[in-house]
């Protein structure tokens, strides 16, 4: 069944919730306990759904796009640089969130065209640029782009930031952003005849050719525009209000872009179930953080959890897969 992955994910995760309520009932309180803590929830779900919607876009021609980390890092440095070159006017910011799509989105065209043209997987190639944007992020942050008035590593404030949607949490105009971009992927995916064109990509170029779309420009064209998500995504965890609004040199490790390809692989073919894989995914992250707050856990555990649900999807969504 197409959504066996979501429902068991779901069931181990109840389970695993209750448990938790049971051992720690504060952790609750502090997760789900006002207001300001669910709209918290909504602020951490926010770049999870932008970076599992171009995850998604990528599954669906039949390519796997995990240097969403990587380009993650990349698209907040970006804003961070640019943004902070222009502090005089709320312009530099949203030129900055437009340079990390466009950053995003070059990244991902290499990855592409290595796989389309000279055969290198993207899952090789993707690895490679997460170590390689892990250190020049982590070295420009610490280094050539270190705020000269602070002995911590990481960059120059933001003077301006997103506007934010509600003045008792950080949840911004980015939250909106993303709904308007899952709400049109859902519709042309399922609704509209060029969806159904990509979903071939996946699976066979008989259609797309049929349809005088270039199969390998088409796909190039796609893991381009959703990198280019993951590096808007980065952009705007720094351009908000919260506990960023610089780029820190640890950023890196914030784990949103692992996080985002488990919510794509969660959904599999149904760009509807990005929904449900995004809230389970962020209550995961809100909750390692009201775990550690409550005791002495370290927020890792969280993590553990993320990566057994990672495994889940994975193996529900290629078990199936001839080997080669």
């Amino acid at each position: 069944m197409k959504h066996t992955t979501v429902a068991l994910s779901v069931v181990a995760s109840v389970i695993c919730v209750l448990l938790l309520m049971f051992l720690q009932p504060d952790v609750f309180k502090i997760a789900f306990g006002s207001p300001v803590a669910i709209l918290r929830l909504l602020t951490i779900a926010t770049p999870l759904m932008i970076t599992g919607l171009a995850v998604h876009v990528s599954l669906t021609t039949g390519r796997i796009l995990i240097a969403g980390e990587g380009i993650y890092a990349a698209g907040g440095l970006t804003v961070a640089l640019v943004g902070t070159s222009l502090p005089n006017t709320p312009l530099g910011l949203w030129i900055g969130l437009a340079a990390a799509f466009a950053i995003g989105s070059c990244f991902g065209f290499l990855i592409s065209w290595l796989r389309e043209v000279n055969g290198v997987h993207e899952v090789i190639s993707g690895l490679l640029i997460n170590y390689v944007l892990q250190l020049l992020t982590r070295f420009l942050a610490s280094g050539p782009l270190r705020d000269p008035a602070s002995d911590a590593p990481h960059t120059r404030e933001l003077l301006w930031t997103l506007p934010l949607m509600t003045t008792d949490a950080d949840v911004n105009v980015g939250l909106v952003l993303g709904c308007i971009l899952l709400a049109a992927y859902i519709y042309v995916l399922h609704k509209t005849t060029i969806g159904r064109y990509f979903r071939s990509l996946g699976t066979t170029d008989g259609v797309a050719n049929v349809a005088g779309l270039n199969p390998v420009r088409t796909r190039m064209m796609i893991m381009a525009g959703a990198a280019g998500l993951i590096g808007l995504a980065g952009a705007i965890s720094i351009g908000s209000a919260g506990p960023f609004r610089r780029f820190p040199a640890d950023f890196y490790g914030s784990g949103v872009g692992f996080d985002g390809l488990v919510v794509g692989l969660l959904a599999g073919p149904s760009a509807w179930l990005l929904i449900p894989s995004t809230f389970l995914m962020g209550c995961i992250s809100h909750l390692s953080d009201a775990l550690s707050l409550a005791t002495s856990l370290p927020r890792q555990v969280g993590s553990l959890v993320g990566a057994l649900v990672f495994l889940t999807a994975a193996f529900f969504r290629y078990r199936k897969q001839p080997r080669t």
